[in-house]
């Protein structure tokens, strides 16, 4: 993505470095980083929750990819504020506009952003103990935004966005298709299709946000909010950012060794 924007390492950092060091590794919740193009191998692990913080480029083929690997099983499916801002040949808001389903307008403006969420009122923020407010004084666009109320084409509004230029939108914004996200409350099995999108107009998002979302798509919190997690299959690693007592929260019943001792 880098080859796709003007060089700068400004929204880069708030994006990937940020979003990682500050938030998505403080969630309780293990994680891994792929490439793109990984989605193209029959070998892509299946997850609960994705996050894609700086997919600039949406032509149809990625587009194609994101619904067949990403979008099932009743997932969470988290984008950044520059998702799908370019169709490969110029900077648009079609290809973000296809793929959630909700008209968007493309403005030619940077702006620092924030959002502010309205915590507890819909089930995937039920993790959120009140409204939390997230983004950064880094000024960066152009600006994909919401042309309209959200709610007309069956999104909803789950923060409001806070921008340095006339804008009063919706700046997190959830539309479920299919069967919607494994935690909506709607009985039956999610397959292809089923799953919930996530866009955000600011970024780094906040780790209780990103937790939230991810447990509203099914994920296993292994641990406390605030703590980093490492686990695969046979092997769980916690590092503490503050003493006290961990319960560690195992997805099936398991043995359990201490590697240390």
């Amino acid at each position: 993505s880098c080859l796709e924007e003007d060089f700068t390492s400004g929204y880069q950092n708030l994006a990937v470095l940020r979003q990682r060091t500050d938030a998505l590794g403080l969630t309780g919740l293990p994680y891994r980083v792929y490439l793109f193009s990984d989605l193209e191998r029959k070998d892509f692990p299946v997850f609960r929750t994705y996050l894609l913080p700086n997919l600039f480029r949406l032509t149809p083929g990625r587009a194609a990819l994101v619904r067949q690997k990403l979008m099932r099983n009743g997932s969470v499916v988290i984008l950044g504020p520059a998702t799908g801002i370019s169709d490969g040949m110029q900077l648009t808001a079609q290809p973000i506009s296809r793929l959630l389903e909700v008209p968007m307008e493309l403005v030619r403006r940077q702006s620092a952003r924030r959002v502010l969420v309205y915590g507890g009122n819909h089930p995937a923020l039920s993790a959120l103990q009140g409204p939390e407010t997230f983004g950064d004084s880094y000024a960066y666009g152009p600006i994909l935004q919401p042309v309209a109320d959200v709610t007309a084409s069956g999104g909803v509004e789950l923060g409001k966005v806070s921008a340095w230029w006339r804008s009063n939108c919706a700046g997190l914004i959830l539309k479920e298709f299919g069967a919607g996200a494994a935690g909506n409350g709607k009985p039956g099995v999610r397959g292809s299709g089923d799953c919930a999108l996530v866009f955000s107009m600011a970024a780094p998002l906040p780790s209780g946000v990103l937790r939230s979302l991810a447990l509203y798509a099914g994920c296993n919190p292994w641990s406390d909010i605030g703590d980093v997690v490492a686990a695969s299959g046979n092997m769980v690693a916690v590092h503490s950012i503050r003493p006290g007592p961990r319960e560690i929260h195992l997805p099936t019943p398991a043995a359990v060794t201490d590697a240390v001792s």
